[in-house]
């Protein structure tokens, strides 16, 4: 049985392909403050600013960062608000006892 072999510079097939993009880190503090990537902002500012990432990258995912004394009924409100905006992976962060 005959081999053939092609050139394939493996390299380039990597280099080629699209940058991964990193999750956007939606964090609410106890106070009810919400970033985005460090960066302070109203929960209509997140709905924009996620609407924008989604549309650059409909697969793109979103980490949300909620301390356990923010008010449960935000935490469901920012859910609500990412769904909306088209988030199809939401991962939420837990922190671990021990």
């Amino acid at each position: 049985m005959l081999k053939r072999r092609y050139p394939c510079n493996y390299h380039k097939l990597l280099s080629a392909s699209a940058p991964a993009q990193l999750p956007v880190v939606l964090t609410l503090d106890a106070e009810g403050h919400i970033t985005i990537d460090n960066k302070p902002m109203s929960i209509d500012d997140a709905e924009a600013m996620v609407k924008q990432r989604i549309q650059e990258n409909p697969n793109a995912s979103v980490i949300l960062q909620a301390d356990k004394r923010a008010a449960h009924g935000q935490v469901v409100a920012i859910m609500d608000m990412l769904k909306q905006s088209g988030v199809k992976r939401l991962a939420i962060a837990a922190e671990q006892k021990g």
